[in-house]
């Protein structure tokens, strides 16, 4: 390789390492790829609290204000959709994603740091399985 041409290749690095030093916006991306990372780490790892589908409802429903059959059944509907739909891999995705259907008002203990990990249900995923619920429900106990 000729003088000219490392000298050329060693200031475009220059160039690309002084953006990098400056650029906020990729400082931004560069962060929420390493906590990316960190998050993906956690999951490898086993540093993460997971539920099995029916221990996670179970936690929903006793965690959750509403007690109420109807609501109960909504929680039990839509947590039930978030595994169907999706690769649970940490608890802190079904906590956010009941925060933010639900809100504080129904589970006030959700840590609001959560919600970066919500996902979403069909709603008519979440319809279908509310009702196979309901169906379900003239067999349920209740409390006295």
């Amino acid at each position: 390789m000729n003088d000219l041409l490392g000298k050329a290749i060693a200031n475009a690095a220059s160039q690309v390492f002084m953006k990098l030093l400056t650029d906020e916006e990729l400082h931004k991306q560069v962060a929420l790829r390493v906590e990316d990372l960190y998050h993906t780490y956690q999951v490898k790892s086993g540093q993460v609290n997971l539920h099995s589908q029916e221990k996670a409802i179970t936690i929903s429903l006793k965690t959750c204000l509403r007690k109420d059959q109807e609501s109960q059944e909504k929680v039990a509907a839509f947590v039930t959709g978030l595994y169907l739909q999706h690769r649970i891999e940490r608890a802190a995705q079904v906590g956010g994603s009941l925060l933010k259907r639900f809100g504080k008002s129904w589970f006030p203990h959700i840590q609001d740091r959560e919600l970066k990990f919500a996902l979403e249900v069909d709603a008519e995923l979440e319809m279908y399985l509310l009702k196979q619920i309901k169906a379900q429900a003239i067999n349920f106990p209740t409390e006295n």
